[in-house]
């Protein structure tokens, strides 16, 4: 029986192997396994930031996180394992698309005030392929939305691959509103925004 509770560090590289699995084409899958397993550690650190997991028999199965704060996450995670974070990024420096994609993420918070977009964000979710269309995201999301409101955060935002169908319904199916189609990346990215108080 799957079951959803909060995430805890030791879930933290099953997270990263699935984000990684799941979200392949993803600027942070491309940074490896140890980047993403650095930063999940590193939302379960930070105080405005949260994430639930779905389990089965003791087994990651799916994972949802969010932050209420993308700044003060992302100073976390690169205080958190400053050496591992700025070997990731050397690597990178000679790949002149990867120190573009980075440039924009580094961007991407004061872009998102700009465009008078809430603070708080879902950042991610996945499920394992063994277990979709068995309810396992709409699970995660309920729980992570009644943790949403229990932190006084009234509106959310997520931003989402265009090509990615489901994904898309997810969000439209719990009450998110398009407001925003970008470009990120080199690729169509919809922002949602949903009114939780």
């Amino acid at each position: 029986m799957i079951e959803i509770r909060k995430m805890k560090h030791t879930d933290c590289a099953s997270v990263a192997q699935m984000h990684r699995k799941a979200i392949p084409t993803s600027f942070l899958s491309s940074l490896g396994q140890s980047f993403l397993h650095n930063l999940y550690n590193a939302i379960l650190a930070d105080k405005g930031s949260f994430g639930y997991v779905a389990h089965e028999d003791d087994q990651v199965v799916g994972f949802i996180t969010f932050t209420e704060n993308l700044d003060s996450l992302l100073k976390t995670a690169m205080k958190a394992n400053p050496l591992i974070n700025l070997w990731v990024l050397i690597r990178k420096i000679f790949d002149i698309r990867a120190v573009k994609r980075i440039f924009q993420n580094l961007l991407y918070p004061s872009k998102m005030k700009g465009m008078k977009l809430p603070g708080s964000e879902l950042l991610s979710i996945a499920v394992s392929d063994s277990c979709r269309g068995q309810g396992v995201a709409r699970k995660l999301m309920n729980e992570g939305l009644v943790e949403c409101k229990r932190r006084g955060i009234c509106q959310l935002k997520v931003l989402v691959g265009s090509e990615l169908d489901a994904a898309n319904a997810l969000y439209m199916n719990f009450g998110f509103e398009k407001l925003y189609t970008i470009e990120r990346h080199g690729s169509q990215s919809n922002i949602y925004v949903k009114q939780i108080i």
